[in-house]
């Protein structure tokens, strides 16, 4: 007569501490590989749009707040010396401009600022919006 050892029940949490391991794994390597975006010197909130194009990624960013302060590719920039800084960043490297104005600026600042930048040799840009939700 053989005596047949019965095996404790098993705990089934037990399976689940490698897949914990894996995903805590998972989420540290995408924390530091992903990019985060800092968020815009003005905190500036574009107007929203139905167009989805893309806008270029090494284009010169002009970021206009509410109160018309202006940001040139990170540096503040007064009014009146924009068409001059814009003409010395192209000149250096001739590139794409991009306008990120906050949706409550006034209409006749923001055609002020473009006719400085026409001023500045820019002969094209792209104003940047948010896409409006499906």
């Amino acid at each position: 007569m053989k005596l047949l050892h019965e095996r404790p029940p098993r705990d089934n949490d037990e399976h689940l501490i490698p897949l914990i391991n894996v995903v805590l794994l998972l989420l540290i390597f995408f924390m530091l590989v992903g990019r985060v975006t800092p968020p815009d010197e003005l905190g500036v909130a574009p107007p929203v749009s139905e167009s989805r194009l893309v806008a270029r990624p090494t284009a010169l960013l002009i970021l206009v707040d509410v109160q018309g302060r202006l940001i040139v590719d990170g540096v503040s920039v007064r009014p009146e010396r924009l068409a001059a800084e814009v003409a010395e960043r192209l000149a250096e490297r001739p590139r794409a401009v991009q306008v990120k104005a906050d949706a409550e600026l006034e209409a006749a600042r923001l055609v002020e600022i473009l006719e400085r930048l026409r001023a500045g040799g820019v002969e094209s840009l792209d104003l940047l919006t948010t896409v409006r939700d499906a």
